[in-house]
């Protein structure tokens, strides 16, 4: 199955089995800052470190949508700017008695713009990028969690971190 049907089915999982909520039953916005590891598949894998930032904005009390903006960087003068509009589905709803750990999915689309050195210059290139995966909020204290999170899709391919959120 293509990474995008996964994704596609993911959040229509999520929408078919979170109902409506009102602005009361929906958790607090949440803003986040992270880092980890992104792998370009190309004759081999091309290794970038990446730091980012985002937020989200829940729209019912197990949906939520945000911007996401990543800096990734990569061997000699490869560097990436990546900017997503991402949509998470918690798997557990965070009710009157917060749990410890959220799991959650994410898919995310939106504009990667790479600078690499062809030939004897600079070229800079513009593309989409799509990717979908898996992670989970841990409580760290009161409005602060840590999420390690894996995604896969196209540009990166692969793509490990971990997040400090807080709300």
């Amino acid at each position: 199955m293509r990474t995008s049907h996964l994704i596609a089915s993911a959040f229509a999982l999520g929408l078919v089995h979170t109902a409506p909520a009102g602005a009361q039953d929906r958790p607090p916005p949440i803003f986040e800052a992270g880092g980890g590891y992104a792998g370009f598949i190309d004759e081999s894998m091309i290794n970038h470190a990446i730091v980012g930032a985002g937020a989200r904005v829940y729209v019912t009390r197990r949906i939520a949508i945000g911007p996401e903006v990543t800096f990734m960087r990569g061997p000699d003068v490869d560097r990436d700017w990546v900017l997503t509009g991402n949509a998470t589905i918690d798997l557990l709803a965070e009710r009157d008695r917060r749990p410890r750990a959220v799991p959650y999915v994410v898919a995310s689309a939106g504009l990667l713009v790479n600078t690499d050195r062809v030939g004897t210059g600079l070229y800079t290139a513009r593309g989409r990028t799509l990717t979908g995966g898996l992670g989970v909020r841990i409580k760290a204290g009161d409005r602060v969690f840590i999420a390690p999170e894996f995604r896969i899709g196209f540009e990166p391919t692969i793509r490990v971190g971990a997040t400090i959120g807080w709300r």
